[in-house]
């Protein structure tokens, strides 16, 4: 069942390279769009492989999500296509058919949630990017469509799309591969994983909250959202990975928190630089040094190493709520 969604991944990652010969909208826009394009060709498909249901006790979610697998790789296809047009309504309504795939994730997601509901946290994890991916998906049409809402520019509308993407979807899912670990390796860590959960579900939307109403709300949510996600690396780097024996797997779960943590510093400093005036890097420097570490570092190697883990959801052991 996981193969058409890895199949997908390695079909998706030819494609991508070969964006670089291509001409993709320029100036700040351009590596933004290569980044939101590799979380839809690449990363997507491999966050999907790893949500796959088991062949335990997850069978009743198999109907929603053998129809997002099957959808996704035609819908990455159109998104692609969507990206080499100019703005405009074609543009638009191809991107929408991104979006309608990700509301079958979010479907697969919500229906995941009410059968367990809060009592396995890992779990609400996965939930919660499944879920907050279609937010990203309509950022992306409103890009596609060349509209501004709110009065944000052009590459404020696409970076929203990338954060729902990377931080409110991929972020999510390697965490709930995270707590699924340590409930095997190092049972004990469950409440520093709940706090970093929290942080990280919470933080996401209280982010874009923030930056569009509140740079109060942004910064605290910024200040949580990093929080979390450095107590996410610090389980990673070192509980989980000194008891993986492979050392390539090893290697990659230390070198995706080392990058998660370079990151989140890069987005804690610029969040705390808008608030208080201080200086900021700019958003190309952003881009380079918070986006591509992320998506390349953080994400991409992360999802390597939990696709050659595969650690199953956990049925027997206590549960462990969100409070």
């Amino acid at each position: 069942m996981t193969r058409w969604t890895q199949t997908s991944a390695i079909w998706g990652t030819f494609v991508w390279l070969g964006l670089f010969a291509a001409s993709l909208p320029g100036g700040d826009l351009e590596a933004i769009t290569r980044l939101l394009l590799l979380a839809i060709l690449v990363l997507a498909p491999l966050c999907l492989s790893l949500v796959a249901p088991s062949d335990l006790f997850e069978q009743h979610y198999l109907p929603p999500y053998r129809a997002t697998e099957r959808v996704q790789p035609f819908a990455a296809m159109l998104a692609l296509v969507s990206s080499l047009l100019r703005p405009g309504i074609l543009a638009a309504l191809l991107a929408a058919v991104w979006l309608a795939f990700t509301a079958l994730v979010a479907w697969f997601g919500l229906h995941r949630f009410l059968s367990h509901r809060f009592t396995r946290v890992e779990e609400v994890c996965i939930d919660a990017g499944l879920i907050y991916l279609p937010v990203g998906s309509v950022w992306l049409v409103l890009s596609r469509l060349g509209a501004n809402p709110l009065g944000f520019s052009d590459t404020i509308v696409l970076l929203t799309a990338v954060h729902f993407h990377y931080t409110g979807f991929i972020a999510p899912v390697v965490a709930g591969m995270v707590g699924r670990q340590l409930a095997d390796v190092r049972p004990g860590a469950s409440s520093m994983f709940r706090v970093a959960a929290i942080g990280l579900i919470a933080g996401t939307p209280l982010v874009a909250i923030g930056i569009t109403f509140s740079p109060l709300v942004e910064v605290a949510a910024v200040t949580m959202l990093v929080a979390g996600l450095l107590l996410l690396s610090f389980l990673t780097a070192f509980v989980i990975a000194p008891a993986i024996r492979s050392r390539a797997v090893r290697a990659l779960l230390i070198v995706s928190p080392a990058a998660s943590v370079v990151a989140m510093l890069a987005a804690g400093a610029y969040g705390v630089g808008q608030f208080t005036g201080a200086p900021t890097p700019t958003i190309p420097q952003m881009v380079a040094i918070h986006g591509w570490v992320n998506a390349l570092g953080f994400a991409l190697c992360g999802l390597i190493a939990w696709s050659i883990i595969r650690p199953k959801p956990i049925e027997n052991l206590p549960a462990r709520g969100i409070p």
